[in-house]
């Protein structure tokens, strides 16, 4: 496996690569010798995998003919993607797509190289249609339209890549993140914050964030002192002693064999971007996360050694918010559609499927008062002024017309500076990618930040994400040089506005209808039943068996944000949850001031939706008229 199938991946981590039925095939691939033929019925998610590669290159190379049935059913999928892969072959025993694999082996075939031919089973077929097809061909000879496929230089059978896509701007790469290279818009990139522990750490209440983190730190404290009483104890031990409040993996289990401690501090509190618009206080202590990556240096928190504090505008509190904006892209191999949204606060790890975050700025420690002029802003310029990120904007065309080209006072990055003596803010847009786009369009007052809305709106551009969408799910983004720079940074102003502010936006003119008295608090309350829709055209919500909204319009079924639409992130969050585990309940009751604030929220939610396909629908195409769309 290490020496075929791991070495031929592009990918960096590999470990699927181990999967039962890939050492399956491995095994049987060196088992027949130098001739013979292979038939399996596997999961079909190596078609096309992006850590796949490797083993659809050692398969052309091994065997002389192959022929693969895609039966899909994909479950992991969503959206209208979920509705093609249909029924899975299996019923409801695999979530896995299926496929029927026959791997030959002839010394004496005719042809040159490995004829590979493939056939897709269809869209939308029940677990009955797709098995009554394969009836009916009884073997591969039965099967008419084979589709005959030459592999492309990045090893990919289906969805293969454009090659124009590799003459884009990087919008980041693993050389300019580790500081090998300058050749890329954003230096720093990071996934979303990983818990393991979501349930423990994540709440809408801010109460209930904090007694959960309470009652995991005395676990946690008490199977220490367990250790320290009794030497002999072992961590396993300790572990079964103090389980009821905290859950175990082999990370926190190792901050326990080497006796470090832990303390409960309100500073950990925080509010962290949990899903598409939906916010969720956090008990932000890395110690009990599974994985931060590089989110410290993005939204950087409480520690006993960094502090970087501002005021929670929910609590009046000293926190950690509003330091940083970041663009999320789903990560390199993902199943959903791709797909950007920016937010103001630490994002978790799902809130774009193994989301990649591109930050405005990142953070370090202040080393010297004399630092490169990158590092240290020394004017209130946009492009270098060291300024908070306010949850609305003002664009106005003087700032931010096609014409000028550059967004500048008013925009999403002005406001109060932020820096402390502990720590500074560095750009993390690159010099180099400021000159290329000031040399590109010949226009000096090319600004960081308009940059980082000109990007924003590129990556809404349907134009941009249909040509792409094989070569953004398989690797991270690239930036075309747009014909108008101003009509990207723009638009791309104003979703960042919209997107950030939804908490604060207008309201969609919903109709809300009432079973009992409109001013009796508690017939808003969210329960445990999942919301649902009244009529199959999607127009009226049932929230409770008290409140229904009514007129939402099929505009707001448009937007899709992580496989889903706002809307649909709503109905799938906001009830009251128990988790099967640890018995702790979530009630996004918590969240709002009053139960009829729910009503307003989803005003606002259709607003977004509404604007959103408004000002998408509004963007010209990127590529230059008549070229090879390739700059």
């Amino acid at each position: 496996m290490a020496e075929t199938y791991a070495t031929q991946s592009t990918a960096t981590n590999k470990n699927s690569l181990y999967d039962t039925y890939k050492m399956a095939i491995r095994w049987a691939s060196d088992r027949i010798g130098e001739q013979g033929v292979i038939a399996f019925v596997t999961n079909g998610s190596w078609i096309d995998g992006n850590v796949d590669s490797g083993v659809r290159a050692c398969l052309a190379e091994e065997f002389s003919s192959i022929w693969v049935v895609n039966l899909r059913g994909n479950a992991r999928t969503s959206g209208e993607q979920r509705r093609k892969e249909a029924d899975n072959v299996f019923g409801s025993g695999s979530r896995a797509p299926v496929a029927i694999t026959i791997l030959a082996r002839n010394p004496n075939a005719s042809h040159e190289g490995c004829r590979i031919l493939y056939h897709d089973i269809g869209d939308y077929l029940k677990r009955e249609e797709k098995l009554a097809i394969l009836r009916e061909a009884g073997s591969i000879s039965g099967i008419a339209d084979w589709r005959e496929i030459k592999p492309d230089r990045h090893h990919d059978w289906v969805g293969q890549r454009d090659e124009a896509f590799q003459a884009l701007y990087p919008m980041g790469s693993k050389a300019a993140k580790a500081g090998k290279s300058d050749e890329a818009i954003f230096r720093l990139f990071s996934n979303g914050y990983k818990t393991g522990r979501d349930a423990y750490l994540y709440a809408f209440a801010r109460d209930t964030c904090a007694e959960n983190a309470r009652m995991m730190v005395d676990d946690y404290m008490g199977a220490l002192q367990v250790r320290k009483k009794r030497p002999d104890c072992s961590v396993d031990e300790a572990v079964r002693q103090h389980s009821q409040y905290v859950r175990w993996d082999s990370e926190l289990k190792n901050r326990l064999r080497r006796n470090q401690g832990a303390t409960y501090l309100e500073e950990h509190l925080r509010i962290g971007q949990y899903r598409p618009f939906v916010k969720q206080f956090l008990y932000s202590d890395f110690m009990f996360g599974q994985r931060k990556y590089q989110q410290d240096r993005l939204f950087p928190g409480y520690s006993s050694d960094i502090r970087f504090p501002l005021t929670n505008e929910r609590t009046n509190e000293r926190t950690n918010e509003r330091t940083n904006l970041a663009i999320c892209v789903p990560g390199v191999g993902s199943t959903k559609p791709f797909c950007a949204l920016v937010v103001d606060r630490m994002p978790d790890l799902e809130l774009v499927a193994k989301g990649q975050c591109f930050p405005r700025y990142r953070h370090q420690r202040r080393i010297t008062l004399s630092a490169s002029p990158e590092s240290v802003p020394t004017s209130r310029s946009p492009s270098s002024s060291p300024t908070a990120c306010p949850t609305s904007t003002s664009s106005s065309s003087d700032s931010a017309s096609p014409d000028a080209s550059i967004p500048v006072q008013g925009g999403i990055f002005d406001g109060p500076e932020l820096f402390t003596a502990e720590l500074e803010r560095v750009d993390n847009i690159t010099d180099t990618a400021l000159r290329a786009f000031r040399e590109h369009y010949g226009n000096n007052r090319i600004t960081k930040d308009s940059i980082f809305e000109y990007v924003y709106g590129v990556l809404h551009a349907p134009a941009y994400r249909e040509r792409f969408a094989n070569d953004l799910a398989k690797a991270l983004p690239r930036i075309p040089m747009a014909p108008s720079f101003g009509a990207f940074a723009v638009a791309g102003q104003s979703l960042a506005a919209l997107h950030l502010g939804y908490e604060a936006c207008a309201e969609h003119p919903l109709e809300v209808v009432v079973n009992g008295l409109p001013n009796e608090k508690n017939l808003f309350r969210i329960g445990t039943k999942k919301m649902r829709w009244l009529d199959h055209d999607r127009t009226e919500l049932i929230i409770n068996e008290h409140v229904r909204l009514r007129g939402i319009p099929s505009t707001a079924h448009e937007y899709v944000v992580n496989g889903r639409s706002p809307l649909e992130w709503f109905m799938d969050r906001y009830r009251v949850k128990r988790d099967a585990r640890s018995g702790i309940v979530n009630d996004p009751n918590g969240w709002f001031d009053d139960p009829r604030d729910i009503v307003s929220a989803f005003k606002r939610i259709v607003h977004i939706s509404v604007e959103t396909v408004r000002i998408v629908e509004g963007l010209p195409d990127p590529f230059p008229p008549g070229s090879d769309r390739s700059s």
